[in-house]
This record gives structure tokens, C-alpha cells and sequence, in this order.
């Protein structure tokens, strides 16, 4: 057999071993970017403060209120509140003058405005917006 031939036929395979141990280290390298990549760090628990645990009905609230929306619209200062409440009732599809609405949204909205719900729930109340709880 001729020297040359055989010379030629080893660097070719020696390219291909050398290929496929390159190909699987990369390989190898990808796998592991890819653990790093999708793994989970933990993320550590929210505190709720001890009014906003449990259902409605264990912290002893109603479960939810109709809300007289005129007489809301009517009232200074609630603007922000009117404006989220109005968005809730187009995106239900009711064009009624009162709106349902679940103590934990009321809870949410007297967060937003800064206060305990208890005092957003009676500043309402006085206003004559709540018209019942159920």
C-alpha cells in the first residue's frame, strides 16, 4: 500500500475524531449552560399582614358589595377608585347603575388609596355607595 495514501487516509480520520470530540464537548458545555440556564432560584415567602389572611368570611367581612357607580361618580376624591371600577364593569358588560364587587378587590382598592379597608369601607358608606353586602 502506498505510504502517501495511508498518510492522507490518518489525517482524514484524525480530522474526523478530532470533529466529533469537539462537537461533543460543546455539546456537553450546552447541556449544562442550559440546567444553569432554566433553574429555579427560590424565592422567599410574602408576609401578608394578619388582615389580609384567610377568606373574607374567616376575617369576619362580607363576601362582596354592591356598589351604587352614580353616586360614586358623584363623590370627590375617588377618582382613581371610579376610573378602575368603570374599566371592571366594561370589561364584565354591565351597564347597570350598581356593581359587585368582591372584598379583597374593595381590600386591594383601600391599598391603593393608602388606608385600612375598614375606613375606605366606611368612607363609602357614608357616601351612600354601598348599597348592600352580601
Amino acid at each position: 500500500m502506498d505510504t502517501s495514501r495511508l498518510r492522507w487516509l490518518l489525517a482524514a480520520l484524525a480530522a474526523v475524531v478530532a470533529t466529533a470530540a469537539v462537537a461533543i464537548v460543546r455539546r456537553r458545555r450546552d447541556r449544562i449552560d442550559d440546567a444553569e440556564l432554566f433553574e429555579e432560584e427560590p424565592t422567599p415567602p410574602v408576609e401578608l399582614p394578619a388582615e389580609r389572611t384567610g377568606s373574607p368570611a374567616d376575617r369576619g367581612h362580607r363576601v362582596s358589595y354592591a356598589l351604587d357607580m352614580e353616586r360614586l361618580r358623584g363623590a370627590q376624591g375617588f377618582e382613581p377608585v371610579v376610573e378602575y371600577l368603570t374599566y371592571v364593569q366594561s370589561q364584565r358588560g354591565e351597564e347597570s347603575h350598581l356593581l359587585f364587587v368582591r372584598h379583597d378587590d374593595l381590600d386591594a382598592l383601600a391599598e391603593q388609596e393608602g388606608e385600612p379597608v375598614t375606613a375606605f369601607l366606611q368612607r363609602l358608606d357614608q357616601l351612600g355607595v354601598v348599597v348592600s353586602n352580601n
